[in-house]
């Protein structure tokens, strides 16, 4: 089963089961950030567990 992780300037923020939602989860966080003008780095990881 793979899993994908989203990380938020570092800091674990979620962890979904779809790539999608991960993606979509992304471009929410960052969509908002650059509305109130932070600096962010949101960066997926895709991890198999078994």
């Amino acid at each position: 089963m793979k899993v994908w992780t989203l990380s938020i300037n570092g800091k674990l923020d979620g962890i979904f089961d779809s790539e999608v939602k991960v993606i979509e989860a992304r471009r929410q966080y960052l969509a908002s950030s650059l509305e109130n003008a932070q600096l962010t780095v949101a960066s997926i990881g895709q991890w198999e567990l078994q």
